[in-house]
């Protein structure tokens, strides 16, 4: 068996080299695809244990303070009094939202009688320009038109958007749930964690 020469190791060792870094680089690419299949998941424990972690300290405070409470009541009523606030403001963001667009679907008659008055100054000053052929009661009237007739074909995707928000509001109900059982058992989980450290 012949030895290699020196230009033969060094074409070895740099192949060697080559062969390693796409053997590397084919191992992140598959790494980086399993952490993708996984996101969802990650990142729904990832948004439990911050809600976990901005919620605790609010009941080792309320724990604490009541010293004769049991720590899961604390964290019941931590939770009870956030999903309450939650959902006040969604109702009322919702309500606020429809009562608003409800009134402007209602007003869209009344403006397209006021508007040749409204638009008059405009007008006026675009005629002063020599913008004349510019008939700003028509384009506004085109206007309404065109945003009534779309806010009628908004609904159908509006109402898809709404079935399909539910698979959203089950991760988040995930999310709570994971969320609470980490506000719960912390000390358990961080001496797991220690341990498995």
């Amino acid at each position: 068996m012949a030895l290699l020469t020196d230009r033969q190791r060094r074409w070895l060792n740099a192949l060697l080299v080559l062969g390693t870094a796409a053997v590397g680089a084919v191992v992140l690419r598959d790494l980086a695809e399993i952490f993708f299949g996984f996101g969802d998941i990650i990142l729904v424990f990832f948004l439990a244990w911050l809600l976990a972690f901005i919620l605790s300290p609010i009941v080792n405070l309320l724990d604490r303070g009541l010293p004769r409470l049991p720590r899961v009541v604390a964290v019941v009523i931590v939770y009870a009094f956030l999903l309450a606030v939650v959902t006040f403001a969604v109702v009322l963001f919702a309500n606020a939202l429809y009562t608003s667009t409800r009134d402007f679907l209602a007003s869209i008659p009344t403006l397209s009688t006021r508007l040749p008055e409204i638009l008059a100054p405009w007008q006026g000053r675009l005629d002063s320009l020599g913008l004349g052929q510019v008939d700003l009661v028509r384009q506004a009237n085109v206007f309404l038109a065109n945003l009534s007739s779309y806010g009628t074909q908004a609904i159908g995707p509006l109402q898809q958007l709404a079935v399909a928000s539910l698979g959203t509001l089950g991760n988040v109900l995930i999310l709570l749930i994971l969320s609470l059982y980490m506000v719960v058992d912390s000390e358990r989980i961080l001496s797991f964690l220690f341990r498995l450290v």
